[in-house]
This record gives C-alpha cells, sequence and structure tokens, in this order.
C-alpha cells in the first residue's frame, strides 16, 4: 500500500487551518468562513445552510475560549487511500462547549475543507460533569 500525503502530514499540518474556520465562524466573520470551503461544496450546501450552521453553533457556543484536538481519523477509500481527513476539536466557548469536526479533502495540489459538524458536549462552561449518584442498597 502506498502511503498518502493526506495521512503523512499529521494533525499540526490541520489544526491552524479547523483554528482559523472556527475562530471566522464564532466571530461572526461568515463569508471568510464560507470562502474555506471547497468551491465545489459551497456551490452544494448553499449559503444559507451554511448560515444556518455558523448561527447554530455561534448560539451553542458563544465566544471562543480555547480549542483543544480531541481526535483525527483518515477515511480510506476502497484503494486503501487517504480520502478524507477528521479532526475532531473540543471547542470551549462562553455559553457552552462543542465537538466541532472539520473533514479536509486533497483536491487538486491543496486542502480543503468539505464538511464541517457541530455536537454539544454534556459539560456546561463553569461546571463540573454531573456525577451519577451510587444505586441504594
Amino acid at each position: 500500500m502506498r502511503q498518502n500525503n493526506l495521512v503523512g502530514a499529521g494533525p499540526d499540518f490541520y489544526t491552524p487551518d479547523c483554528k482559523d474556520f472556527i475562530r471566522l465562524i464564532l466571530t461572526g466573520n461568515d463569508d471568510k468562513a464560507i470562502a474555506k470551503y471547497h468551491p465545489e461544496v459551497q456551490k452544494q450546501i448553499g449559503r444559507q445552510k451554511a448560515l444556518n450552521l455558523f448561527a447554530e453553533f455561534r448560539q451553542l457556543c458563544g465566544e471562543l475560549k480555547t480549542v483543544d484536538l480531541e481526535s483525527m481519523e483518515v477515511k480510506f477509500d476502497s484503494e486503501g487511500q487517504g480520502e478524507n481527513i477528521e479532526l475532531t476539536h473540543l471547542v470551549q466557548g462562553t455559553k457552552g462547549n462543542c465537538f466541532v469536526t472539520t473533514t479536509f479533502q486533497l483536491a487538486g495540489m491543496k486542502f480543503h475543507i468539505v464538511g464541517l459538524s457541530i455536537k454539544p458536549t454534556d459539560v456546561v462552561p463553569g461546571q463540573d460533569a454531573a456525577v451519577p449518584e451510587p444505586p441504594k442498597p
């Protein structure tokens, strides 16, 4: 199996782009954030769908506090070549915390953002995670 450049780059290569993308969204720079998507993805999802996702993210997270890498996953095609890379970051904000997954794909000679998903965590900023009570005898 051949080594794929997507795999060899590692999370340090992609994380700055993820952080910039997240920062643009949470500071309301929607046009610049949309421009980070691959042009074909921009056409497919449309401006309004992107704006709705960005607004939901801002509502869940508030102002950006921190972004920390949680995981990186390479999705392979049927020939075992790296097809997509997904980086998941824990984004902590003033309103809430979210797991944000940014998907990259190599198109031409450039890595492009082709996907974004946001999932709220169960932890509220300023509070510890709820610990269940032990069962009663």
